[in-house]
């Protein structure tokens, strides 16, 4: 006799990671405030699973981002940001840096998104990519007035 384990039934109530995640972020904002991770049983998650939850949240966060380009049934994952980024991101969101580190690093992470951006636009293969590669060009060009000001 030849056992099959089909794992645990699906009920109606399962949701999807996402919805979940979405609950997750909806509670979040909704309470507006800190709140001890018990209260997260409001969205129908248990200690344990909150935590988990949280954990994975706060690795992501820490992450570089991407993107996500659709190409017909393809879709490609695109890294928008290098480590570098990540780390002054981290700083100039930190309240308890001073106010000169916090603008350092803005200022750091921004150079490096152009200079990203910069290398991206000269291997733009498309005139959508280029037209868009010439948007945040005019970004720069407009930070960087400011910054003379």
């Amino acid at each position: 006799m030849y056992l099959m384990n089909v794992g645990p039934a699906k009920s109606r109530n399962t949701r999807t990671m996402l919805e979940r995640a979405k609950e997750i972020f909806d509670f979040i904002e909704q309470v507006g405030e800190p709140f001890p991770k018990s209260d997260l049983k409001n969205v129908n998650l248990s200690p344990a699973a909150a935590e988990k939850w949280l954990d994975l949240i706060v690795f992501i966060q820490k992450q570089p981002r991407i993107r996500l380009v659709k190409a017909g049934r393809t879709t490609i994952v695109e890294q928008v940001e290098q480590k570098f980024h990540v780390m002054s991101r981290e700083t100039f969101m930190d309240p308890t840096k001073s106010i000169e580190e916090r603008l350092h690093a803005a200022d750091d992470f921004i150079k490096a998104l152009f200079t990203s951006e910069r290398l991206d636009y000269k291997s733009a293969e498309t005139e959508e990519q280029f037209m868009n590669l010439e948007k945040h060009k005019r970004a720069k060009e407009k930070y960087l007035k400011s910054k003379e000001n």
